[in-house]
């Protein structure tokens, strides 16, 4: 699959998903994981989509995954609003409560950096 056979692929993966096609939607999750197996977007969507169809252990398993290969605050963040949504419906509570604080820490952490660059962008020069 080449990279422009990728992204049309992930856009109708995305608007099935949109549109709450989910099952459709994992069709086309299932076949990008196989190729794709640490696209970050591709195990996120995942896990999205397992959780709205109820399948919370997988959708963790996308989400612990997506972990592995999280690196900047808002993709962090996801991840583990992902994993606290799968594990507070599974009936994990408190590791559900401890994800979502990580959440909040790495969403932050988004909103300061993305704050530092839109004062370097629009700082006057002297």
């Amino acid at each position: 699959m080449n990279p422009r056979q990728k992204e049309c692929l992930m856009l109708l993966v995305y608007c099935f998903a949109k549109f709450s096609k989910w099952e459709k939607a994992l069709e086309g999750l299932m076949f990008l994981l196989q190729h794709y197996p640490k696209d970050l977007f591709v195990l996120q969507l995942s896990s999205y989509t397992h959780l709205n169809m109820g399948n919370a252990r997988l959708a963790l398993k996308d989400a612990e995954k997506s972990l592995e290969y999280a690196q900047t605050p808002s993709v962090l963040a996801t991840a583990h609003l992902l994993r606290s949504k799968s594990l507070w419906q599974i009936g994990k509570k408190d590791q559900a409560q401890e994800s979502l604080n990580l959440f909040l820490q790495h969403q932050n952490a988004f909103l300061v950096q993305s704050r530092a660059s839109i004062n370097e962008q629009f700082e006057p020069t002297l």
